[in-house]
């Protein structure tokens, strides 16, 4: 019957015949009408090419195979990952079993011309990189062509990089297990290809490049010491190549990967420095402004957050944020860098401020980001977080076991996310009194830490901190001052003395040795403490708008303890008033920590664990 109708056909126009054919490369869902003509400059067949190139033909050949009921019209998928495009034109379905005959029909010389014609026709209708144009409606659209069609082995560079461009498509939208599948393929395809072939074989870029996006696939899905070993390699090869090099664009995109992964391995100063120079590189070769060197710049904030240098981190966001805010575009990236801003005031102690910009991009969020998504995984934890510093701690709870629920639903029990959920949520239920759960969570994330990482990474030390103030919350002083101990002194080694994790440790063992009755040796501590953070929170003022850092006023309050108990009560009362007077101008005298002071108790300075 199908061999019968295209023979009517090619009665009737041989074009039509042709555009018919595509189909048995195409998928089953149907393609729209917009997209075929998107692809009318591609190198396809004469009579298909004219036909396309003229909106009103190719209407008039549409018509045809409807009139002979080989194609109909259908509706979005409602399965599509991307928001409902704007583009009404019509979607053209032909049955697959339809397809499948049409395929199986053609003669070797047809299959590969059609074959050829789909290949290229779906190259040039490509929106291309969907981190600088976006259109990821139409990248969507694409998506179930591309199997079909055996887009991997396209003969071309522009059909390669149509492959690259959606695996990197479905690594934006959330889709990482599909993201790296198709780049898997591809890059085990190119890289047996002849290298003589352009961008092909080992070393050739297209190959790189898929390796790349498998990297980045695979750490988001929580296997980042696989990932490391084939980004590193990937990384090597675009340095040692003599067709790239250190200042190809490719290289230097590929690089805020290595970045990343330097941090997420706890080596947050040789991230800071390697990102340094990716900035550099970045506003030289691709120039100031550009979006890939607004990416460097948001990865080296994020080296600046991790070092704790969180004014330098918030001058760069703000910059960035004001980028995006030039375009007038309200897309996820313009999400994103105002989160990154919520997390500078977070860790600044600017917890009000850090609020107001989660809650005033949350309905934008909500709308552009699906909540199984990484990016709004992350950005509902921070959100609890802050409410929980805000003295929220009944809405953090509920928030936390919401994320952590979805969280694990997502992605395996001891992916990054899962863990950092599991730890802010043991932070607020030991503040809510409910020890047993939070030492149960605290115990899950040591395990994970210890195994994924080592007994010394940044992540492992600072769980520890929060578990030796939760073991000192029930009563056991003498297990915490070892956990401290151990922390403080690891942290010093690996971080640096000022480093905010470390100044942590030293609060949380100075309060060990107040309540071992070790007094002079507590005040020695506190002191210490005290001084260095207010010394590290220098900048930090300014960025609050002359407004005090609340870890820097509990810890007054806690060496005003240590000051009473070494008898110089005048000091400590002078010292306690004014920290406990500035505490309750910043949070009310209803916080919990506010009341803690009151009470005449110490104050803790648990960690969150950071988004690297």
């Amino acid at each position: 019957m199908v061999a019968v109708s295209v023979e009517k056909l090619r009665g009737v126009d041989e074009a039509i015949v042709q555009l018919f054919s595509l189909f048995a490369y195409l998928g089953g869902d149907g393609i729209r009408q917009s997209l075929l003509r998107r692809g009318s400059n591609a190198d396809l067949s004469p009579e298909l090419k004219s036909a396309l190139s003229n909106p009103i033909r190719t209407g008039q050949l549409v018509r045809e195979l409807r009139r002979y009921g080989l194609a109909k019209t259908v509706s979005r998928a409602a399965s599509s990952p991307a928001p409902a495009s704007a583009d009404k034109s019509p979607r053209l379905q032909v049955h697959r079993l339809v397809q499948w005959v049409l395929r199986d029909s053609l003669g070797p010389e047809q299959r590969e011309q059609t074959l050829r014609n789909v290949q290229n026709l779906l190259a040039a209708a490509s929106p291309g990189d969907p981190d600088e144009i976006g259109e990821l409606d139409l990248q969507s659209e694409m998506g179930p062509h591309l199997g079909p069609a055996d887009m991997i082995h396209s003969r071309t560079p522009q059909g390669r990089q149509t492959v690259l461009d959606h695996a990197r498509f479905l690594y934006l939208t959330g889709d990482y297990e599909n993201s790296r599948i198709l780049a898997e393929r591809a890059a085990t395809d190119w890289a047996a290809a002849d290298p003589s072939e352009e961008l092909l074989g080992p070393d050739g870029l297209a190959t790189l490049l898929a390796r790349a996006q498998i990297a980045n696939a695979t750490r988001t899905l929580g296997d980042s010491k696989t990932a490391s070993a084939i980004l590193l390699d990937v990384y090597q090869r675009f340095l040692a190549s003599d067709k790239l090099g250190s200042d190809h664009e490719y290289t230097l995109i590929t690089g805020n990967q290595r970045g990343a992964d330097l941090r997420i391995e706890g080596r947050y100063r040789e991230a800071f420095r390697f990102d340094q120079g990716s900035v550099q590189a970045h506003r030289r070769v691709f120039g100031p402004g550009e979006g890939y060197t607004l990416r460097a710049m948001s990865n080296l904030a994020v080296d600046h957050r991790l070092i704790g240098e969180f004014a330098a981190a918030v001058r760069l966001d703000e910059e960035i944020a004001s980028h995006y805010a030039d375009t007038g575009v309200l897309d996820v990236e313009s999400v994103r860098m105002n989160f990154n801003v919520a997390l500078d005031y977070y860790g600044l102690g600017h917890y009000g401020a850090a609020l107001q910009r989660l809650e005033e991009w949350q309905p934008v969020q909500e709308r552009l980001v699906d909540l199984r998504h990484p990016f709004g995984l992350l950005s509902d934890r921070v959100r609890a977080i802050t409410l929980r510093k805000l003295g929220r701690l009944e809405e953090a709870a509920v928030v936390l076991r919401e994320v952590r629920d979805r969280t694990s639903r997502r992605f395996i029990a001891t992916h990054e996310f899962a863990v950092a959920a599991n730890m802010s949520l043991a932070n607020v239920l030991r503040q809510l009194g409910q020890f047993d759960e939070a030492a149960e969570l605290i115990d899950e994330a040591l395990k994970v830490y210890r195994t994924d990482f080592d007994a010394d990474h940044p992540l492992t030390r600072a769980a520890e901190v929060n578990q030796a103030i939760l073991v000192r919350t029930v009563g056991d002083v003498e297990r915490a001052t070892a956990i401290d101990e151990s922390a403080y002194e690891r942290l010093q080694e690996h971080l640096g003395a000022d480093h905010p994790y470390a100044i942590c440790a030293g609060s949380s063992l100075a309060t060990d040795r107040a309540l071992a009755g070790r007094a002079a040796e507590a005040l020695a501590l506190s002191e210490r403490m005290l001084e260095l953070s207010r010394t590290a929170d220098a900048e930090g003022t300014v960025a609050r708008n002359g407004a005090d850092h609340p870890y820097v006023l509990m810890r007054a309050v806690n060496h005003a303890h240590d000051l009473r108990a070494t008898g110089e009560e005048d000091r400590a009362t002078r010292l306690f008033d004014d920290a406990v007077g500035r505490l309750t101008v910043l949070f009310g005298a209803d916080h919990p920590e506010v009341l803690e002071a009151a009470a005449g108790r110490r104050i803790e300075g648990d960690i969150e664990p950071p988004p690297t």
